[in-house]
C-alpha cells in the first residue's frame, strides 16, 4: 500500500522571511513519522530550495497558476497545505476551488483572506479572521520545532539580566537590526549583545558601520543552534514573525519590534495578553523608546518573571503535534 502523499506550498525571500520555509520544513519531519510522502511546491528560488532539497522531492512553480495546478493534478497529493500570507501568494479563488478537486484535504496555514472559504481546513495563530466553520484561531497549533521545547525545560530567569538577544527574522526587509543596536548603545550598563542575522539578510553596510562602547557585541549569521543561543540569554528583542513564538516558547521576555506592519495584530494581542511588549513597528520606532523599554526590561525580574511563567502556560511546544494530528483526522 503506498503512503499518503502530502504536498506544502511555501516560499521565503527577504521580503516574507523565512518563517514559513522553516514551519514547513517542521511539518514535513512531523508527517513523515506518521508515513506520509513529502513533496514541496515552491518558486524557482536558490535560497529556498536549498533548504529543502535534502528533505523531500521539490516541484518548482515559477508562479504560475497553469503549471502550479497541472504538477497537483499530476501527482494527486492527498493533502495540500498553503504555508503563506495572502500578501505573498500570487493567487486567488480560482486556485483555491481548482485544487480541491485534484486532492482529498486542502489546508491553509495564516492565510486571511476571502478565498479561505474554498479551502477544507484554514489554521491562524498570528491572526483572527473572522469567524467561520472551516478556519481555526488558536495558538496551541503553533509549529515550533522540538530543539525549542527541549530547552525550555531548562530556561531559568536570572536575577541579573545583562544578556540580551536580538533577532529580525530571516530577512529585516527595512534594516531594523542597526537601530536597535545603536539604541542598545545608548544604555549606561554592561551588556553581552549577540545579533542574529538570517539567510535573507541584506543590510551589511549598516551593520558593520555600528559601533558599541562598553559592550560585547557579537554577530552571527545562519546559525545552526538557534534554541541553546536564545536559551543563553536574558531578553530578546525579536520582530513579529515565527521566531517571535519560538522564543516565548524557550521563555525568555522579549521586546517586539516589528518588521512588517502585517506582524503588528498579533504583536499587538501578545502585548495584551501579557506574554511580551509590543514596541510598534520597527521603521519609525525611535531609538530612546527602544532603549527606554529595554532598560526598563532589564531592571524589573518581576515582570521577566511574570512573561516567562506565562508564555510557558500558553506555548507548550505540542502544537506542531496537535496540528498533523488535526490534519490526518479530516481525511
Amino acid at each position: 500500500m503506498s503512503k499518503p502523499l502530502l504536498l506544502i506550498r511555501t516560499d521565503g525571500n527577504n521580503k516574507i522571511g523565512m518563517g514559513h520555509v522553516y514551519r514547513s520544513i517542521a511539518l514535513c519531519q512531523e508527517m513523515k513519522k506518521r508515513g506520509f510522502e513529502i513533496s514541496f511546491l515552491v518558486p524557482r528560488n536558490h535560497l529556498v530550495l536549498s533548504k529543502l532539497k535534502n528533505f523531500a522531492t521539490c516541484y518548482i512553480t515559477n508562479n504560475k497558476q497553469t503549471r502550479e495546478i497541472s504538477i497537483i493534478k499530476k501527482i494527486k497529493p492527498d493533502v495540500v497545505v498553503i504555508d503563506l500570507l495572502k500578501k505573498f501568494f500570487p493567487y486567488g479563488d480560482s486556485y483555491f476551488k481548482s485544487i480541491r478537486n485534484f486532492c482529498k484535504l486542502s489546508v491553509t496555514i495564516d492565510y486571511v483572506g476571502s478565498e479561505s472559504k474554498w479551502v477544507d481546513l484554514g489554521i491562524n495563530y498570528l491572526f483572527k479572521p473572522k469567524p467561520s466553520k472551516n478556519i481555526i484561531y488558536d495558538s496551541k497549533y503553533s509549529i515550533i520545532r522540538r530543539e525549542f521545547v527541549k530547552v525550555s525545560k531548562k530556561y531559568r530567569i536570572k536575577k541579573n539580566a545583562d544578556s540580551i538577544l536580538v533577532i529580525q527574522g530571516g530577512a529585516d526587509t527595512y534594516c531594523v537590526s542597526p537601530k536597535i543596536i545603536e539604541a542598545l548603545n545608548q544604555i549606561d550598563k554592561k551588556l553581552e549583545i549577540t545579533l542574529i542575522l538570517g539567510p535573507a539578510f541584506k543590510c551589511w553596510k549598516e551593520i558593520q558601520s555600528v559601533q558599541t562602547t562598553n559592550k560585547k557585541f557579537t554577530v552571527l549569521h545562519n546559525v545552526t543552534n538557534m534554541s541553546e543561543i536564545m536559551a543563553k540569554h536574558q531578553i530578546a528583542i525579536s520582530a513579529g514573525g515565527n521566531t517571535l513564538f519560538e522564543l516565548l516558547t524557550v521563555g525568555v521576555p522579549t521586546l517586539i519590534v516589528c518588521g512588517e506592519k502585517h506582524e503588528l495584530e498579533i504583536a499587538n494581542l501578545i502585548n495584551k495578553q501579557n506574554y511580551a511588549i509590543n514596541l510598534g513597528y520597527g521603521p519609525t520606532i525611535s531609538k530612546n523608546i527602544i532603549a527606554k523599554n529595554v532598560e526598563n526590561l532589564l531592571n524589573n525580574l518581576d515582570l521577566r518573571r511574570t512573561f516567562n511563567k506565562n508564555t510557558k502556560k500558553i506555548f507548550d511546544g505540542n502544537g506542531l503535534t496537535r496540528l498533523c494530528d488535526l490534519i490526518i483526522s479530516k481525511l
